[in-house]
């Protein structure tokens, strides 16, 4: 597991190419940032990659979101489930 941040927790990405995880880094911080700047309750925010790129978003704060998206496209996939997510959240 990847924490970045103290509240901010990657789990499945330990094997990406070092330039696709300095990406995701900056998508999941700027992500995480938005949410803390609207939600002074936020706590923490997990993301999980599994198999094939399904992407699972778990944000705990003010109240609780998951979202979960499978795509071929790592990015791709990661741009829906903080859709997703950001629209149960926010």
């Amino acid at each position: 597991m990847i924490e970045l941040g103290g509240n901010i927790k990657l789990e499945g990405f330990e094997d990406l190419p070092k330039e696709k995880l300095i990406v995701i880094k900056k998508i999941i911080g700027g992500f995480t940032k938005e949410i803390s700047e609207k939600d002074s309750g936020f706590k923490e925010i997990l993301v999980k990659m599994e198999n094939s790129y399904k992407i699972t978003i778990d944000i705990k704060g003010t109240k609780d979101a998951k979202s979960e998206i499978e795509d071929s496209n790592l990015f791709f996939a990661i741009s829906l489930a903080i859709k997703d997510a950001k629209s149960k959240y926010l």
